[in-house]
């Protein structure tokens, strides 16, 4: 019985790994199919081809940003929206993204955030060396402040050296997760109907309409009721919009 066991736990284990090793193999084709579809500039099919890699857990800034050329370039800049601003969630420093979803806003008339001087800063310096780096300044203050503690001369120097270093170091994590785009982006949505989209005074399909915002257009969640979503545009305006018209820049799943 325990051989048969054993047996049976190492072709799971071997299934196990054979799937693994696998699923890269299926996201490089989907990838790849994507690219040679847009170069024959069949852009649909392209961005079915991406949004199947995605779906596979291609979970990158350079698919969201080749699913957005495609979405682009096939007429559909609602979708291309949100999917530049996700790619640019998952890489802040990605430019082409965000020039392509400047141009979008600019042709299309869609609203968009600007970028925040944390998002200008993420671009440039990785949030991974931010959290390293804050981890190791902070602990670097940290044992310097216990060791001043301890100290029998410049005791108070020690301690002042000590405390501000940590305090450099907590800035750094701060920053880190300032410029996490689950924080920075947890409440934006995009229209990603054609549109004009109608934010209405009351979450009913006949009431007073606030703003007309175009397709692709961002603007802030603030609460849902039903099939309703109420929520405030860039230029302050707020009102009831249908949910099934917005989609959030970070995906509900993470």
């Amino acid at each position: 019985m325990t051989r048969e066991w054993a047996k049976r736990i190492q072709i799971l284990v071997a299934g196990f790994l054979g799937v693994l090793a696998l699923t890269p193999a299926l996201w490089a084709n989907e990838f790849q199919q994507g690219n040679e579809q847009f170069g024959t500039g069949n852009y649909e099919q392209a961005a079915r081809s991406y949004g199947l890699a995605i779906d596979k857990g291609l979970i990158a800034a350079e698919t969201y940003y080749n699913l957005g050329l495609a979405q682009s370039r096939g007429g559909n800049s609602a979708a291309a929206s949100l999917s530049f601003q996700r790619a640019l969630a998952l890489n802040p420093g990605l430019e082409p993204a965000r020039r392509e979803l400047l141009a979008l806003a600019q042709q299309v008339g869609m609203e968009i955030p600007e970028a925040t001087w944390v998002q200008r800063f993420a671009a440039r310096v990785p949030a991974a060396t931010l959290w390293t780096g804050g981890a190791i300044v902070a602990w670097v203050g940290a044992f310097v402040l216990l060791a001043g503690l301890f100290a029998k001369t410049r005791r108070g120097l020690w301690i002042t050296l000590g405390a501000l270093i940590f305090l450099l170091g907590k800035g750094g994590l701060t920053l880190a997760w300032l410029s996490d785009p689950l924080v920075q982006d947890r409440d934006l949505v995009v229209l990603t109907t054609a549109g004009p989209n109608r934010l209405r005074s009351a979450p009913v399909e006949n009431s007073e309409t606030v703003a007309n915002l175009a397709g692709g257009s961002t603007v802030a969640l603030i609460s849902e009721r039903g099939n309703w979503a109420y929520c405030a545009a860039l230029d302050g305006k707020r009102g009831w919009i249908e949910r099934s018209a917005v989609q959030p820049v970070i995906p509900r799943e993470s």
